[in-house]
């Protein structure tokens, strides 16, 4: 295996210089075996070098328009890091982070260890699995746990040629928002276009998706999700994400500093799926999915925290901008 990095986005993240975590993460992934070629996918009239033959600077053209939460941007960043990846290189899986994020390279080690023949074939044995949504699962740093086809796109990996059909695949809807949570957006583009049982009814024609959320009821949104959850889309390891800073800070310090006190290790600990989570969804689906269960009867939960969930489950998956 050969694994390919697709480091993207702006040198200046909101008022933050990237520049030294970006070389943070090359040096530290440069030195790993498994890595063959780091990409820096940003954009023109920004300013980075990094003199290594392993390393390639593209520099974008921006998108022009409206981008809500920059999605257009992040795929489009990524789209192109890892077509050179593709054309360029023998790569045979992709990583993206972020330019404002440092992600150890342990996640390297997780990846060289999770895409093998032995450990896939728990998928590819599966009955229910179906190779035109991906060819091997892919992984993300997390999922949120209360609300369906939500996976945090932080980070995220898989088979090269899968990465480029996410990619493609979300930029064939760049005029429509089907969802205003970009992660979960990210999910259900994929599907619509790769799984012939997504909308859950008979949809023929893209104008007609909207009636999927009266079409059909939620406990089937959720059965679809479970479904499709286990198999392509799984979650990177708690211990990778603990390490992870943010504009140089812990993601749950970033966002108590953001945005109060929200009680951000709270949330993680509670509310996000990461690999044992994950694997428990495909070996033991009752005890995974008595897991939200449970959060009904904690004293931590707020009624805020209800009203977005209930909320994320109900509100229309389809909205065209």
């Amino acid at each position: 295996m050969k694994i390919g990095v697709v480091i993207q986005g702006p040198i200046i993240s909101q008022g933050f210089d990237s520049t030294s975590t970006i070389k943070r993460n090359i040096e530290e992934y440069l030195q790993h075996p498994s890595v063959a070629h780091i990409v820096v996918s940003i954009w023109k009239g920004e300013r980075f070098t990094y003199s290594h033959p392993k390393i390639t600077v593209l520099h974008n053209t921006p998108p022009t328009g409206r981008d809500i939460n920059n999605r257009r941007r992040q795929w489009i960043s990524t789209l192109q890091g890892t077509q050179y990846l593709k054309r360029r290189t023998a790569v045979t899986h992709v990583l993206k982070i972020r330019t404002d994020q440092y992600v150890p390279s342990a996640i390297i080690d997780f990846m060289s260890s999770f895409y093998i023949p032995k450990n896939l074939k728990i998928y590819y044995k599966d009955p229910d699995w179906k190779s035109e949504i991906v060819n091997e699962p892919l992984l993300f740093s997390s999922a949120y746990r209360i609300s369906p086809f939500f996976v945090t796109d932080f980070y995220f990996a898989g088979h090269i040629d899968d990465i480029v059909r996410l990619m493609k695949n979300n930029l064939a809807f760049s005029g429509h928002i089907f969802q205003l949570a970009p992660e979960v957006d990210l999910i259900l583009k994929h599907l619509f276009k790769t799984d012939a049982d997504f909308a859950l009814t008979r949809v023929e024609r893209y104008t007609d998706v909207r009636s999927l959320i009266t079409a059909a009821s939620s406990h089937k949104i959720w059965e679809y999700w479970y479904a499709v959850h286990r198999l392509y889309f799984g979650c990177f390891p708690k211990s990778v994400f603990s390490k992870v800073t943010w504009r140089g800070m812990k993601w749950t310090e970033f966002h108590d500093q953001r945005l109060g006190e929200v009680r951000a290790k709270h949330i993680v600990d509670t509310y996000f799926d990461f690999t044992t989570h994950w694997q428990m969804l495909h070996k033991n689906p009752r005890a995974y999915t008595q897991l939200p269960r449970d959060l009904s009867g904690s004293q931590h939960v707020t009624k805020r925290e209800w009203f977005y969930t209930v909320r994320g489950i109900m509100e229309s998956f389809f909205v065209k901008l």
